[in-house]
């Protein structure tokens, strides 16, 4: 629209600092603080002055005798082997219905054998 000037900016121009750095701290103004007001944040002030926290000495188990070693597990080699029965039976089911059906010739009638009628001459 004529007449209406430039939109205004999003951000306003940074603020930079008198002297010391001449970078702003965020793009909406402000300027890096005085060298003098850098140090400690009052929380890092506060944990240094905390005492130590105590910890107790863990309960020590009491000691086991050896358990004798556990029994070997026999393998289920019937549950095996209808597993790969199911899954090999599967397997044949979905390629026989995935397969592409080869189509068949289809028989054609024969046409009856004529001969020509012999012509004298």
């Amino acid at each position: 629209m004529p007449g209406m000037g430039e939109p205004p900016s999003i951000l306003p121009p940074p603020i930079f600092a008198q002297g010391g750095s001449a970078t702003p701290l965020s793009p909406l103004g402000g300027a890096a603080p005085p060298a003098s007001a850098q140090g400690p944040s009052d929380f890092t002030r506060m944990i240094s002055r905390a005492p130590a926290p105590v910890v107790a000495d863990a309960p020590a188990a009491p000691a086991k005798p050896a358990a004798a070693a556990p029994a070997k597990r026999r393998v289920p080699m019937a549950l095996i082997l209808i597993v790969n029965a199911v899954i090999l039976l599967a397997v044949i089911v979905v390629v026989f219905v995935l397969r592409k059906p080869v189509p068949t010739k289809p028989t054609l009638p024969s046409a009856p054998k004529v001969s020509a009628p012999q012509v004298k001459p």
